[in-house]
């Protein structure tokens, strides 16, 4: 397997016999959990590793995650001693704790202005590829957490909101790169081991309509209100199933349709995931990581395209070295038509 290393201050550990490391799209915190057990002897102690230690995670001198350790579990008997380091990127902080601000929202600020706001009392940059779009004329914290208040903007503005090893927030796009090595089921050069996944169509809707908040609204009868709306179909939704969307501000006709765009195709790509299971932490040009298209060849379920991983799982212990893969149609975080006939079940 690869060499997993854990390093603490400025100590590395080695050596682990459980290892699970999972890098998503969908939550912001990269999560490692690291497991190692011994024989018991008058000798056996715990590695000296604190709560709440900031700590880094390398596969073969890669840094994978930059983050905190969050539990540390201890078993032994007269035989053996078992602990677990387990843990999160640093952007787990936002995960858990409220957006505390001043007044409580922002007035005409772009998303990236509002991110670095809320992440500098963590310690954490905020970095952008590409444009986080127009501004928004209201953004309220309401005691969320900081990363419901980010993920929320992200949607608005048809963004993807990450974090990178060196545990920054990242506002991105979807990714473009493609990786060489195809995930490919049957035949030569075959390295799926197995698949799960699913096609549901219940979080998916026929119509979503978004709506912008109404100008002055508190200051107008209902018949002066003014409240602008953009719509988005998933032609792909048989039955009439409508969704309507409060946006965070007022908007105008391309901000709100973008954002209609976006919840129909991120709606679409999440209902279609697949997970592959392959017998190596990497391809042939690196490790598996998210937001990179991978060629999917698998005729079980009829499928011979590009995908975009949306996470990948890197897992040691009895069962051996794998990785799980997980993947969807790269139009799910993109913002474009859902086609009229999409190419399979999945």
């Amino acid at each position: 397997m690869p060499e997993v290393t854990l390093k603490a201050g400025g100590h590395l550990y080695t050596g682990w016999k459980q290892v699970s490391i999972t890098r998503s799209m969908e939550t912001l915190a990269s999560t490692f959990s690291l497991g190692l057990s011994q024989n018991f002897t008058n000798q056996s102690r715990i590695l000296p590793i604190a709560f709440d230690e900031q700590v880094e995670v390398l596969i073969d001198g890669e840094r994978v995650i930059t983050g905190i350790v969050d539990d540390i579990a201890t078993r032994y008997s007269d035989e053996s001693h078992d602990y677990t380091i387990s843990g999160r990127s640093r952007a787990g902080d936002l995960v858990d704790c409220t957006a505390i601000y001043k007044t409580g929202e922002f007035l005409n600020q772009k998303l990236d202005t509002i991110a670095r706001e809320l992440c500098q009392p963590f310690g954490l940059k905020v970095i952008v590829h590409g444009d986080t779009g127009k501004p928004f004329t209201r953004f309220r914290t309401d005691d969320a957490t900081v990363f419901s208040c980010l993920e929320r903007g992200a949607r608005h503005r048809g963004v993807l909101l990450m974090s990178d090893p060196d545990g920054n927030v990242i506002f991105t796009r979807p990714g473009k790169q493609k990786i060489s090595t195809p995930l490919k089921q049957g035949g030569k050069d075959a390295n799926i081991k197995s698949c799960s996944g699913q096609s549901a169509m219940n979080s998916r809707f026929s119509n979503v309509i978004v709506k912008g908040q109404a100008e002055n609204a508190a200051f107008m009868t209902d018949q002066q209100i003014s409240q602008p709306k953009a719509e988005a179909t998933d032609k792909n939704v048989p039955r009439y199933r409508p969704l309507v969307i409060q946006a965070e501000s007022q908007g105008n006709g391309q901000t709100l349709e973008e954002r209609a765009l976006f919840e129909v195709s991120t709606r679409m790509g999440r209902a279609k995931q697949l997970t592959y299971e392959v017998a190596d932490w990497r391809h042939g040009n690196g490790l598996w990581e998210p937001n990179h298209q991978v060629r999917v060849i698998d005729p079980v379920n009829n499928i011979d395209r590009w995908m975009l991983i949306s996470a990948v799982t890197f897992s040691h212990g009895e069962d051996g070295t794998t990785s799980a893969i997980t993947v969807m149609p790269p139009e799910a975080f993109a913002l474009v038509a859902i086609p009229e006939q999409e190419p399979s079940v999945f």
